[in-house]
């Protein structure tokens, strides 16, 4: 997944979206759009905030982002990223906020 943000990020140069859809537009779709923002964050500040990240998009798209299995997949992105990314201002894993409960 950390190879595939790698390479949409690079091949991400116009100025236009990137578009990204499954077939209900929703879970998993929300997810790789998430990671995609954490990635982002991490680079650009050396922390991340899931649950703004994923509210951020929510208000664009509901229902992005469905299950806990989801947010534990981003936050376990999160970290593995922020240590093997040499562009990570981190060595250790980025500093989180709660996900809401459920």
């Amino acid at each position: 997944m950390i190879t595939l943000l790698r390479k949409t990020r690079e091949a991400a140069t116009g100025p236009g979206p990137i578009v990204v859809h499954d077939d209900l537009g929703l879970g998993p779709t929300g997810v790789f759009i998430s990671a995609y923002h954490i990635v982002r964050q991490i680079d650009g500040t050396g922390s991340v905030d899931v649950p703004r990240i994923v509210s951020t998009l929510r208000k664009d798209r509901g229902g992005l982002v469905q299950t806990l299995a989801e947010y534990e997949f981003l936050y376990k992105l999160a970290a593995v990223y922020s240590v093997s990314s040499s562009s990570a201002k981190a060595s250790a894993p980025p500093s989180y906020r709660a996900a809401p409960a459920s």
